[in-house]
């Protein structure tokens, strides 16, 4: 099958995706490799079922694109995350290494059998609502991880580095079409959690001009909440 920049982009950028989950035990302390999560408050291994469970879900979203169907109305993605986080919170990070390493094998296996034309169309059918299946596939598989590993950083490690970490996955991210915004926007997320104000700042201001949706958001984004009450982003919020 011929291939495509963005199709090349897609299956590197999937790779070190995989790549990172595989790595990310050995970035943990023995207690943190030990620990049983909760509902409330997940372990690290909590995050791998929750990628493997939505790259999945992907997967099925790709299915139904091949064969022209819609796909089924899911239930209330909280409901599904606790009960994926409850039915595999005790598994070995062997055996959840080995799933969701499987996911990202066949993520990578599908993307590289598709036609190429078909990954990037918007509007193929109705129900992808203008979203391609690279910003699909980006946003779930990728974008996803690097986020939920940003957060556990933010919340058990070094919030700087996260965001560093994620920084480096949104400057690669930024050309994809139908993700521009997206990437800005969550990188400014990132970065105001983490107390990088200057750089949210900065990733905002090339988000909010690309996305009247997301300008309408920001105000109420607990995400953005350490950028209120601060006037450049009053004055962003104005532009």
């Amino acid at each position: 099958m011929s291939s495509t920049p963005l199709v090349e982009k897609t299956l590197t950028l999937l790779a070190q995706a995989r790549a990172r989950l595989q790595a990310f035990p050995q970035t943990l302390t023995p207690a943190e490799r030990d620990r049983i999560g909760s509902l409330a408050d997940w372990s690290a291994r909590d995050i791998l079922p929750h990628v493997a469970h939505w790259n999945n879900h992907v997967l099925t979203r790709m299915d139904c694109f091949r064969l022209g169907v819609a796909p089924e109305k899911g239930e209330d993605y909280n409901l599904v995350n606790d009960r994926v986080q409850q039915a595999n919170c005790q598994k070995s990070w062997e055996t959840l290494l080995a799933e969701v390493d499987e996911t990202y094998a066949s993520l990578i296996e599908q993307v590289q059998a598709f036609e190429p034309g078909a990954l990037e169309d918007p509007a193929r059918y109705e129900w992808q609502r203008n979203n391609t299946l690279v910003v699909s596939i980006i946003s779930t598989a990728v974008f996803h991880l690097e986020w939920h590993l940003a957060e556990y950083e933010r919340k058990h490690g070094d919030p700087a580095r996260g965001a560093a970490a994620f920084a480096d996955f949104t400057r690669q991210t930024v050309d994809i079409p139908g993700w521009e915004a997206n990437a800005w926007y969550n990188l400014a997320c990132v970065d105001s959690m983490a107390g990088l104000k200057a750089p949210a700042l900065e990733a905002l201001a090339k988000a909010l001009p690309l996305s009247p949706r997301l300008k309408e958001w920001a105000p109420q984004d607990d995400d953005l909440a350490a950028l209120r009450g601060d006037p450049a982003f009053a004055a962003l919020l104005a532009g």
